[in-house]
This record gives C-alpha cells, sequence and structure tokens, in this order.
C-alpha cells in the first residue's frame, strides 16, 4: 500500500476517496477523518436525516430517506436527482433539507426553478412545514428586492418560473448561488 497525505482543495474530494477506496492510504486532518467516517457509512439503513425542529412534519420513512440523500448528496458536494411517483413529497424533503440548512446557518442563497403551475405550492408547502425558511418568489415586479436580498449575502430561497429564468437568465445568472434546485 502507499501513503499520500491529504493537502487537495476541497472540491477534489471524491477523487480522494475514490483513491482510497482502491487501496492508498491517505493520512488528513479531524475533517479527512469524518470525511471517511461518513462515507464508510453511506449505504446503512439505520441512518436517520438531520431535520430541522422546526420542520412541523412527521416524514414518512421513505421520505426521511429522501432527505438524508440530499443531505448526503451536499455534503459529498454532488448534484443528484430525488425522483418517485407523483405527490409522494419530493417537494416537501426538498424544503426539509433546505430547512436544516437554514437552522445550522448554512444555507447561503438558493435558487429553486419550478414551471408555473408549481409556484403556489411551492408557497403553501414551505409556509406549512417550514415557516422559518426565508422565502422569496422571483417575478418581474420583485426583481429589485430579490437583487437587493441576494446582493445582501442574505440567506434566501428564491422561487421562480421556467419562463421567468429564461427572460431574466442575465439577472439571476449574476449571482453565486449555493443551491440550485429544478422541480
Amino acid at each position: 500500500r502507499q501513503s499520500a497525505v491529504y493537502h487537495l482543495p476541497r472540491h477534489q474530494t471524491l477523487d480522494l476517496l475514490a483513491l482510497r477506496a482502491s487501496g492508498v492510504a491517505i493520512r488528513g486532518n479531524h475533517e479527512w477523518q469524518e470525511l471517511c467516517e461518513f462515507y464508510d457509512s453511506l449505504g446503512t439503513s439505520d441512518r436517520l436525516p438531520d431535520l430541522s425542529e422546526s420542520t412541523k412534519s412527521v416524514l414518512k420513512p421513505y421520505q426521511a430517506s429522501g432527505v438524508r440523500w440530499l443531505q448526503d448528496l451536499h455534503r459529498l458536494q454532488l448534484g443528484g436527482l430525488l425522483a418517485d411517483d407523483m405527490g409522494l413529497g419530493k417537494t416537501l424533503q426538498t424544503l426539509a433539507f433546505l430547512d436544516r440548512l437554514h437552522e445550522k446557518e448554512e444555507l447561503g442563497q438558493v435558487l429553486i426553478v419550478v414551471p408555473s403551475s408549481l409556484i403556489f405550492n411551492w408557497q403553501a408547502e414551505a409556509q406549512k412545514f417550514t415557516p422559518k425558511l426565508p422565502l422569496a418568489v422571483f417575478t418581474n415586479r420583485d426583481r429589485e428586492s430579490v437583487s437587493r436580498r441576494v446582493g445582501a449575502k442574505e440567506p434566501l430561497v428564491v422561487i421562480t418560473t421556467y419562463g421567468l429564468l429564461l427572460e431574466h437568465g442575465d439577472f439571476l445568472s449574476q449571482y453565486k448561488w449555493k443551491i440550485l434546485i429544478f422541480d
């Protein structure tokens, strides 16, 4: 076995985990050790999601698994898909994930893009289940308000439509979104 020292930027963590999985011994700091323990625990069925105290819903087991999946992807700095049949709570799972990030003061700015027909559903679900989650709907008339809040680096979840994303792509792309969600 070979040995290496962990000195790479965080975005190369997956490369290091792959090397480690292939038998290369990699030494690192406390953060690296925690990440290795986390990575080794993936796939175990007894892992529960880290839920916010303010989430006002009792998740069904498959929804809890969905929140855990989103949290795992986020921890590994990966994108992914949360997919199942319509009506099984993907919006709730996503909001529970974001609410926990907000509670831990790790939310940043989030952009959620949805079909026009789902704007009110996302708003209603957020108000019902995650009322402390800072939320703004981006429309033509709300452009200045959203611009001020995002520009001030305020933790914020911005919901907009695909049509408005196309119409205001230059405006929305000027910001560095921590998380992008497409429904």
